[in-house]
Formats: structure tokens, C-alpha cells, sequence
């Protein structure tokens, strides 16, 4: 779920592979987006309200005009479920994780993909860009959280400690420390 930047509208996520647009003042009126084939797993909407990227368990991206309310275009260079999305500050980039292993990032303007990071072992859960739109961060089955240059693609530094896959990674305020949790039920 997200919230509209002009905080009268909310945009719901669903495994029935519908999002839904709702004005909150209406409480039971939402407009449904259809176009994914499967559970869709995460949605960001872009700063200035005018587009929405969804991701779901079919492998693809879609980007919507919330203006229009219809499909812009998709995305699907991934060979694996997409389990979450990052959207940058600029709303021109967002980054997807996926089950295959890989994080990449597009360009939503003209859907071409720019970078593709590889170095995960096994499924990627969780992605987070820092607020300066320099680094990402990611969590994996592979029991490691990375930290990627987001310009260069290189990956900067591993962090382990957990035991059982991380589930999901958030940055601190600060924007210097990450938080991640693990399914060996451990907050580091």
C-alpha cells in the first residue's frame, strides 16, 4: 500500500493481481488497475502523483498513469518473481528485486533498463536507495544484505550475520546504518 502525494488517495496492492486507487473520502469507491498475471508483491507511486510501478509474482514491472488510470507500459527483463521495488527521489528511476537473483534499475520515462546488479546466491526480498540517490541496499535468501554503488552497479560491501534469509531492510534516518530482519527472527 502507498499513499498518494496529494494525500486524498491511497493505492492498494492485492494477490487477487489488481490494484486499487481509492479516494479516501469515498472509504468503499476505489478504481481497479488490472494487467498483472499473478500476486502483486509491492507498489510505489512517484512524488509528483502522476505515475504508479507495480510489481508482482508474474515477473513483471508495470507503470501506470494515475492521471489516465491506465497501463503506461511494462517491464520485464526479469526471469523470476519481483518481490519488491525502490523508487528514486527524482521519480525518473526505480529499482526492482527479484527471485532470480538480481536487482535492476530503470528508467521509467523511456522503460530501458540501465543497470543490472548481480552477486545475491539466492533470491532478492528486499530492496531500500538511500535518500541521495547513490546507494541501494538489498536482502537476500542468501543471508547477506548488499550495498551497491547504484551509478556503477559495483557492490560496495556484504553484510552477514543472520542465520535464515532476509526478509526485508530499511534504512535509518540518518541514512548511514540499515536495518534488516531475517526469518532466524534476529534484527540487525
Amino acid at each position: 500500500m502507498c499513499l498518494h502525494p496529494d494525500g486524498q488517495h491511497v493505492l492498494t496492492a492485492s494477490a487477487d493481481q489488481t490494484l486499487r486507487f481509492w479516494q479516501l473520502s469515498a472509504g468503499d469507491d476505489a478504481q481497479v488497475l488490472r494487467g498483472h498475471r499473478a500476486a502483486i508483491t509491492s507498489c510505489v507511486i512517484t512524488a509528483d502523483g502522476s505515475r504508479a510501478v507495480s510489481a508482482a509474482w508474474d515477473g513483471t514491472i508495470l507503470v501506470w498513469d494515475l492521471n489516465g488510470r491506465s497501463l503506461h507500459r511494462a517491464l520485464s527483463e526479469h526471469r523470476g518473481a519481483v518481490s519488491s521495488l525502490a523508487l528514486l527521489e527524482s521519480g525518473q528511476q526505480v529499482v526492482s528485486a527479484s527471485w532470480d537473483h538480481t536487482l535492476r534499475l530503470w528508467n521509467l520515462r523511456t522503460g530501458a533498463l540501465i543497470q543490472t546488479f548481480s552477486g545475491h546466491a539466492a533470491p532478492v526480498n528486499a530492496c531500500v536507495v538511500t535518500r541521495d540517490g547513490k546507494l541501494l541496499v538489498s536482502a537476500s535468501d542468501d543471508l547477506t544484505v548488499r550495498i551497491w554503488d547504484l551509478q556503477s552497479g559495483r557492490e560496495l560491501r556484504v553484510l552477514a550475520g543472520h542465520n535464515a534469509g532476509v526478509k526485508s531492510c530499511v534504512l535509518a534516518p540518518d541514512g548511514h546504518s540499515v536495518i534488516s530482519i531475517s526469518e532466524d527472527c534476529t534484527l540487525w
